[in-house]
């Protein structure tokens, strides 16, 4: 079973297909903290949330025999396939660093995971009768590809104009990356019998870390005893799409078997997305891929991280006394969305952070953005403590929680932003910064007066939004030796 080939200091066989640019700046905007680009002593948080789309959704692709997909990405983007050129196995890609070779290699074989057969028990499943029964088993994909069928697929984005007229944009989109296609045999089995059926289907990889297949059938089409009783819903309810999404990275298999519940009855029409089952059972990426921990890049971080853990560190207008920052590299995922820096690889870390003086003395859980060169090399990481407003604590409770001493405030709840950054370079000087914050929770105006006349118009009053306030920030840099 091949894993695809060399994505520069990743190990060995392990691919890269993607379209390389650097992360650069973009972890700071994603962590939405006061790092060194601070805008002034204080700020208002709406009540709303700020999402910032990273690339678009993959499109179905593939499917059971006699089944039409169509391969238009939903949001982002919004791509759609274009002109396809068939390729030979070991003919090189002018738009792309790999062959379909390595492609066929990432998924041919057998593979397994942990499945997690959710049944009835999700609140999800309310008046849905799922067979069989919720429970731990294990899923059995045989892959064979059709080498013949090898296809390069060029992909372009569209938008639809207001009167309703498809506009086409053939310029290059990081999320509209050509795509190399192949289609295979494929087995799917399940050792608590609800799987078990041979499908023709297509995988394709774009970013060349990720193989995707996505299988769609009726639920009794799976060939075991998978089935979805909707009566209880109502008249009118159907059980429809339902879709086996299949990824193979890094070696491994992923994926979920999902669809959606529908009820129509001439007026109203609802739908709602079920997931019957998730492959693996338990990841230790929330969301994306898990890098191997052998990985030379999962070293690689864990390296440069540890070359880096005594600081220079000064409060605002106080004297320097040092930091000592000691930081262990947990799961390491790739994230697939094309920001336009080439792949996207995320870490969670723990530091034990101490000041000298012992009024800091925590260990603290961060996020690590890991940003490679053009060669696939390490070039920079930066750590840093998100959703600060979200990991707030009152007060009374801060000290213990964070370690962080000596702290008084009347606020509603205190937090704190914290990153650091350092190149990958032999002569890089790692830095950073530490903020504590002061959170006035979001205070919502009175309803709006009872005698108000009907029928006159008003808008809603809404919430003036949080408050969060600067109490106190250090910046501090890598002590000289």
């Amino acid at each position: 079973m091949g894993i695809m080939h060399n994505i520069g200091r990743l190990g060995p066989k392990i691919v890269q297909f993607a379209n390389g640019k650097r992360l650069a700046e973009l972890p700071w905007l994603l962590a939405g903290v006061l790092m060194s680009s601070r805008i002034g002593r204080s700020f208002l948080v709406g009540c709303g949330s700020l999402v910032l789309v990273l690339g678009c959704a993959k499109g179905q692709m593939g499917g059971e025999i006699g089944i039409t997909t169509d391969n238009t990405d939903e949001g982002g983007a919004n791509c759609k396939d274009g002109p396809s050129t068939m390729l030979l196995p070991d003919e090189e890609i002018q738009s792309l660093p790999f062959k379909l070779s390595d492609l066929i290699d990432a998924i041919e074989g057998q593979h397994e995971a942990s499945l997690a057969w959710r049944g009835n028990e999700e609140a999800s499943f309310a008046n849905i009768e799922v067979t069989p029964e919720a429970q731990l088993t294990t899923i059995h994909v045989a892959v064979t590809p059709l080498p013949e069928t090898g296809r390069l697929v060029e992909r372009s984005e569209q938008s639809s104009t207001g009167d309703g007229e498809t506009l086409t944009d053939e310029g290059v989109h990081p999320g509209c990356a050509d795509r190399v296609v192949v289609d295979a045999q494929v087995t799917v089995q399940s050792d608590n019998g609800a799987l078990d059926e041979t499908f023709s289907t297509t995988f394709w990889t774009s970013d060349g870390l990720v193989a995707h297949s996505d299988i769609t059938a009726e639920p009794a089409d799976f060939g075991g005893s998978f089935s979805v009783d909707v009566s209880a819903v109502g008249d009118h309810a159907q059980a429809s799409q339902t879709q086996l999404q299949l990824s193979l990275a890094f070696g491994a298999l992923s994926g979920t078997l999902g669809g959606l519940v529908e009820t129509d009855n001439g007026e109203v029409a609802t739908g709602a997305a079920i997931t019957y089952a998730r492959f693996p059972a338990e990841s230790a990426c929330e969301s994306g891929f898990v890098l191997p921990t052998d990985a030379e890049l999962h070293a690689d971080v864990e390296q440069l991280l540890g070359e880096h853990t005594q600081f220079d560190f000064a409060w605002q207008g106080e004297a320097t006394q040092r930091l000592t920052v000691q930081t262990t590299v947990g799961a390491i995922c790739y994230n697939e969305q094309d920001v336009g820096y080439g792949p996207a690889f995320t870490a969670r870390v723990e530091s034990h952070v101490q000041l000298a003086d012992d009024t800091i003395d925590g260990t603290w859980p961060l996020d690590a953005f890991i940003i490679q060169d053009e060669d696939g090399g390490l070039a920079r990481v930066d750590v840093q403590r998100n959703s600060h407003m979200a990991r707030s604590f009152a007060p009374q409770e801060f000290a213990q929680q964070t370690g962080i001493l000596g702290v008084e405030s009347e606020a509603d709840a205190l937090s704190f932003s914290f990153g650091w950054s350092v190149d990958g370079t032999a002569s890089a000087v790692a830095s950073g910064e530490l903020t504590l914050l002061e959170l006035t929770m979001a205070a919502c105006d009175e309803p709006l007066p009872t005698d108000a006349e009907e029928g006159e118009g008003a808008s809603s009053p809404g919430c003036r939004g949080t408050d969060v306030k600067e109490l106190k920030n250090a910046q501090f840099v890598e002590r000289a030796e």
